[in-house]
C-alpha cells in the first residue's frame, strides 16, 4: 500500500511540475531555415523524458524524437511539436508542451555590384554582379540593376549600358533568390563628358582684300547643339559655321576656332591664311605727245590697285637727265627738242613696285623770221 502511494505521489508532482513549464515549450533554433535541423525542448527540462508528436503543415509525421532533420524541411512549412508525458499503469500520456515554428527563407548574404564604374557618355559601360546564399544554399534567380539616371534598368547578371549625359550616378542592384528573398547592394558610376571636336578646315592662300570663306562643319559634338567662335588673327571674329572675313593686308594669319558644346566643354582647332601682296599697276598719260620743246607737257597718273595699299609714292623720270618729279600728276617743259623715255615708277604701302615707260617726241621750235 505504502509503495502504490508513493508512485501515484511521485506521479503527480512529475505531471504539476511538467504542467508549470508547459508555456517554456519551445523549437530551435528561434529562426530555422531549410538546412536547419528542428529540435524541441522545454527549458530546464531533460528532453530524454518526454514523448514527441511532429506535425508538418497539419499533417502528423513519423518523428518521435525531440529533433527533425534538416532532410525533412522545406521553405515556408509550418512545423508544430507536441511534448507528452509517458503512460503510466495510472495515467495515459499527458501533454506538457507546443511549440510551433515556420521554416524562414534567408536572403542571399552575399551581394557585390563590384565598382565604381567608370566611362564616358555615349560610350557602353560593362557592369558585373556576383551573388549567393549560403545561409540555405538558395539559388539566385533574379537580378534588378537600376543604372540611377532616370532611364536605364536591366535584369542581367552582367549588363552593358550607355549614359546618355555625363554626371555621377548611384548604381542599385538588388539580387533575388528561388523563393524571392532579396538583398540589395549599391555602386556608382562616374560618367565622363565628351569633348567635342573642333576642325577649323585647310590652310588657305588667298589675295590681299578678296573675300575668304570659312569652313567649321567638320567639327563634332556629342551634346548638341554645339556654338562656333572664329578668331582670325588680324581682330577680327565670327560665330557662324561658315563666315567671311577680308584681310585688308597682306601676311600669315593663324585663324582659330573654338567649339563649345551644351554641356559647355570646348575644343580648339588652328589654321593659317596666307595672304599675298597685291602688286600696283603703273600706267600714265601725256597731254601732249608729240609735244614742243618749252612747252609744257601736263602728265596724269593712271596707276591703278588694292586700295588698301594706297596711296602710292610715285617717281618720275623724265628721260633727259634733268627732270624728275615726285607729285603724283607733274607737269614738266623739255629744253630741248628729241625723243624721250619717261619711267614712272609707283610704290605702295607694303613696298610692290611697278613702272610704265612712254616715249615722247619732243618737236623743236622753228624760229620766227
Amino acid at each position: 500500500m505504502k509503495n502504490a502511494v508513493n508512485s501515484i505521489l511521485s506521479v503527480f508532482i512529475f505531471v504539476v511540475l511538467s504542467l508549470s513549464v508547459f508555456a517554456q515549450a519551445a523549437i530551435e533554433p528561434s529562426t530555422a531555415y531549410s538546412n536547419d535541423n528542428l529540435v524541441c525542448s522545454i527549458s530546464g527540462a531533460n528532453s530524454g523524458l518526454y514523448l514527441y508528436e511532429w506535425y508538418e503543415n497539419g499533417q502528423k509525421k513519423s518523428y518521435t524524437s525531440n529533433t527533425v532533420p534538416a532532410s525533412a524541411t522545406e521553405h515556408f512549412d509550418v512545423w508544430n511539436c507536441k511534448m507528452f508525458i509517458p503512460p503510466t499503469i495510472y495515467t495515459g500520456k499527458t501533454q506538457v508542451g507546443e511549440a510551433t515554428i515556420t521554416i524562414s527563407n534567408a536572403a542571399p548574404d552575399y551581394v557585390d555590384a563590384f565598382g565604381p564604374y567608370t566611362g564616358t557618355e555615349g560610350i557602353a559601360v560593362d557592369f558585373t554582379a556576383d551573388a549567393s546564399d549560403s545561409i540555405d544554399n538558395d539559388a539566385i534567380t533574379s537580378w534588378q540593376w537600376d543604372f540611377g539616371d532616370g532611364v536605364g534598368t536591366s535584369t542581367e547578371q552582367n549588363p552593358t549600358y550607355t549614359y546618355a549625359q555625363n554626371g555621377t550616378y548611384l548604381v542599385n542592384l538588388t539580387v533575388a533568390d528561388e523563393y524571392g528573398a532579396t538583398a540589395t547592394t549599391t555602386t556608382t558610376a562616374v560618367i565622363d563628358d565628351t569633348i567635342p571636336t573642333a576642325d577649323a578646315g585647310v590652310d588657305q592662300t588667298v589675295v590681299e582684300g578678296d573675300l575668304v570663306t570659312f569652313d567649321g562643319s567638320a567639327s563634332i559634338a556629342y551634346d548638341v547643339p554645339i556654338t562656333y567662335a572664329w578668331d582670325f588673327g588680324d581682330g577680327n571674329t565670327g560665330v557662324d559655321v561658315n563666315p567671311t572675313n577680308t584681310y585688308a593686308q597682306n601676311g600669315t594669319y593663324v585663324v582659330t576656332l573654338t567649339v563649345t558644346d551644351a554641356d559647355g566643354s570646348i575644343n580648339v582647332d588652328t589654321m593659317t591664311v596666307t595672304v599675298t601682296d597685291t602688286v600696283p599697276t603703273a600706267d600714265f598719260s601725256a597731254s601732249e605727245n608729240p609735244a614742243t620743246e618749252g612747252v609744257a607737257v601736263d602728265f596724269t597718273d593712271l596707276s591703278t590697285g588694292y586700295v588698301g595699299d594706297q596711296p602710292y609714292t610715285y617717281f618720275w623720270d623724265f628721260g633727259d637727265g634733268v627732270g624728275t618729279s615726285t607729285e603724283q600728276n607733274p607737269t614738266y617743259t623739255f629744253a630741248q627738242n628729241g625723243t624721250y623715255v619717261v619711267n614712272l615708277t609707283i610704290t605702295d604701302i607694303d613696298g610692290s613696285q611697278d613702272y610704265f615707260e612712254m616715249t615722247i617726241d619732243i618737236l623743236d621750235t622753228v624760229p620766227t623770221i
